[in-house]
């Protein structure tokens, strides 16, 4: 059974954290911070159908589906398939035989359920496995994708942070259809690609244990096309023997901006208070732009920073919404709205997430909504660069032994209308 990110805030599948970016409810477009939020009652009522066509990409049964991104100036995508395990849960569904048939597979194929890069195109008829890998992110011109490799097998394991020990940071050429090592970790692994939207560059998360087994971004670095090398943006360090914690990141023009947590005591796994502020990386300089005055607890609140569809910083802070200059000046703050959607990278358009598990998406300037039902608990969103698209993954279910436990994951395209 997958459980529905967008309903409880963290994506676990089969007890997996999957690439450090999405704690982000719904994997945004880079021009948007927004988290999708179910609508509040008096937004769902009286909203008339749309006219938004939804078409199947990827129907196969048995298979998980990850970070569906589009590839800019060609008809394909790019998404990570993977062979579905039962979890814990599930497990009491299926017969001992059932149970036995998996560990088989393992036996004969230890990566026969490791993640899949595939390159598909975007009626579903091609697809073309890259390598094993998480978190594929396409560069601006469409010619190269960015992945983390994944170097051990990990089928039959949950993805903690041993498990993903040594991942390295790859590309792949498009067109020669050749992949190339750009970054291997000196610590832990490498995660969370960001390919700059305009320079030939690639930011990446240096990760390690932060939470226990649990990974997560404890530095940053980039990798430059043009010198061929990596340079490191922000070192990982500690304060009473716990990493600082950092990410979610964003590029604001040539500068990395990302969140950083540090502890301001000692604790088992993580402290019970950080200082949180948010920094601007460039240049191997980085420098403090915003901070919250106290030290909180680091479940207590809720701070997140992204770009604004002007090219400003957006920052959620609680329950305010502000927007900040490079420079840390505060230009906006105003109330958080109580319905906050995915803003299109053209900021026309704005979509969320219905209660009932529908793509709701209104026109800004004029107010006028379009609704689709997908029939599945919908599991990420993503606009095409072009705003003309969105892909969404939908998780369906099935009954066995009495239990609900997962069938498939669907991609589903779902086109804007033409007015």
């Amino acid at each position: 059974m997958k459980l529905n990110p967008l309903k409880s805030l963290i994506r676990f599948r089969a007890s997996m954290l999957l690439c450090a970016s999405i704690s982000l409810t719904v994997q945004a477009s880079p021009q948007s911070v927004a988290q999708a939020s179910p609508q509040s009652a008096a937004a769902k009522n009286n909203v008339p159908p749309g006219t938004l066509q939804v078409k199947t990409v990827l129907d196969d049964k048995n298979v998980e589906l990850y970070s569906p991104r589009f590839i800019p100036q060609s008809d394909n995508l790019v998404i990570v398939r993977k062979a579905h395990e039962p979890d814990y849960h599930e497990a009491e569904a299926f017969s001992s035989k059932e149970l036995e048939k998996g560990r088989n597979q393992k036996n004969a194929n230890p990566r026969w359920a490791d993640p899949e890069i595939t390159m598909i195109s975007n009626d579903g008829s091609a697809r073309k496995i890259i390598d094993y890998g998480w978190c594929p992110e396409p560069n601006a011109n469409g010619n190269r994708i960015y992945y983390i490799h994944q170097l051990k097998p990990i089928s039959g394991l949950r993805v903690l942070a041993e498990n993903q020990k040594g991942n390295e940071l790859f590309s792949y050429a498009i067109a020669e259809g050749k992949k190339r090592l750009l970054v291997a970790p000196s610590l832990g692994y490498i995660d969370g690609p960001m390919p700059h939207p305009t320079e030939d560059k690639v930011a990446y998360e240096i990760s390690d244990n932060t939470n226990g087994a649990y990974g997560g971004a404890v530095g940053f670095g980039v990798f430059e096309e043009s010198s061929g090398k990596a340079l490191t943006l922000l070192e990982p360090a500690k304060h009473f023997k716990l990493y600082d914690l950092v990410g979610p990141a964003s590029w604001i023009q040539s500068n990395l901006v990302t969140l950083r947590k540090t502890p301001q005591e000692e604790g088992t796994w993580l402290a019970d208070s950080y200082k949180w502020d948010i920094l601007r990386l460039a240049n191997g300089t980085q420098t403090s732009i915003y901070a919250r005055e106290q030290p909180i607890k680091i479940h207590e609140k809720t701070l997140r920073v992204g770009t604004a569809p002007d090219g400003n910083i957006e920052l959620i802070d609680d329950d305010k919404l502000i927007k900040l200059s490079i420079d840390g000046n505060v230009i906006e703050s105003v109330p958080m709205p109580e319905t906050r959607g995915l803003s299109s990278p053209n900021n026309k358009l704005e979509a969320i997430l219905t209660e009932d598990d529908a793509v709701e998406v209104t026109v800004k300037a004029t107010g006028r909504k379009y609704k689709q039902k997908l029939h599945g608990q919908v599991q990420t969103l993503q606009w095409s660069p072009d705003s003309k698209q969105l892909a969404a993954v939908v998780t369906k279910n099935k009954t066995k032994s009495g239990m609900d436990v997962f069938d498939r994951d669907s991609l589903m395209l779902i086109s804007m209308p033409e007015n």
